[in-house]
């Protein structure tokens, strides 16, 4: 849903996409709020001249994980004391990547 949109290098298993696309909107909803990702993030560097999708397929591994993208959109707070572990996750306003 990029525009232009990404291509898949079979060699890497990565979606490859132009570094001016522009990225579909995107929210991951956890706990019953919805967390907006800003576009920006969606497209990162991989070498001088390529930019991959912030969001890769993850059946190769099968695992999801919320990483760099997902962290680059939220306020999180871990809080490992007391014996156990618990994350707070608040949404950042619009800002400029």
């Amino acid at each position: 849903m990029f525009k232009p949109p990404a291509t898949l290098d079979s060699y890497t298993g990565f979606w490859f996409v132009n570094c001016g696309s522009s990225a579909p909107p995107l929210g991951v909803k956890i706990g019953g709020q919805v967390f907006f990702h800003n576009g920006t993030d969606l497209v990162k560097r991989y070498d001088a001249t390529r930019c991959i999708s912030g969001i890769q397929d993850s059946a190769r591994i099968g695992v999801n994980i919320l990483g760099d993208v997902f962290l680059d959109n939220v306020l999180a707070v871990f809080d490992l004391t007391r014996g156990g572990s618990r994350v707070w996750f608040a949404g950042r306003r619009d800002y400029q990547s």
